[in-house]
């Protein structure tokens, strides 16, 4: 019968020097962590998440002053919560991660930073201005539909202002044309729509008395 194997003098069942420790280095929340070549810990192990504590890696307990939630950013923003919380990381905007009684963590983000991608995003508006109008008005103006509109757009008649209308339930984002050039391009293409029509009963008088 073979004998048991008995390990090598000077070393331990362990594989380390009799009366020697392992090297060990500080992880997440003051864990020793063993710190030899070939072990490799996940990042989760050795760094906090981004937005927690940095020495427990847990989430925080109070809202911090400079702190926005994700609803609110997301009102202010003209997007869905979850496209909001995508843009909001997309950009790199600070945030925190707190700890709310009875619910589930929320973000907080820096509000200085959501209002600064707010006003990158485009005009806010509080009203409609009275020397716009906006895309269903112009249609209605000019008797054409979408489509139609911008083709206009594309062509040069009229210039387009992208801005977002601040609503009751947050910010909309909407197209607006100056009135006064809606007005004028209305008001030709009456002219044309009259000249064609002129055109065509002259036409249809014309079949009528070369007829037999």
């Amino acid at each position: 019968m073979p004998e048991p194997h008995t390990p090598a003098a000077g070393f331990s069942r362990t594989g380390s020097r009799a009366g020697r420790l392992p090297r060990t280095l500080k992880g997440l929340g003051g864990a020793r962590l063993i710190d030899l070549p070939g072990v490799r810990h996940p990042e989760s192990a050795l760094v906090a998440p981004e937005g927690r504590v940095p020495e427990t890696g847990a989430a925080y307990t109070q809202v911090p002053p400079w702190g926005m939630s994700t609803q609110q950013a997301s009102r202010l923003l003209g997007n869905g919560v979850a496209a909001a919380r995508r843009l909001l990381h997309r950009h790199k905007v600070p945030f925190r991660v707190v700890a709310v009684p009875g619910s589930p963590c929320a973000c907080y983000w820096k509000r200085q930073e959501v209002m600064r991608l707010a006003r990158q995003r485009g005009l806010i508006l509080v009203r409609q201005p009275a020397k716009m109008v906006d895309t269903e008005q112009a249609m209605q103006m000019l008797g054409v539909g979408r489509t139609t509109l911008g083709r206009y757009v594309q062509a040069g008649h009229l210039r387009q202002v992208k801005a977002r209308l601040l609503t009751p339930r947050g910010l909309k984002s909407k197209c607006y044309f100056l009135r006064a050039e809606v007005r004028t391009l209305a008001g030709r293409m009456r002219a044309v729509r009259a000249l064609r029509a002129e055109l065509a009963a002259r036409v249809a008088e014309l079949k009528c008395t070369s007829a037999p």
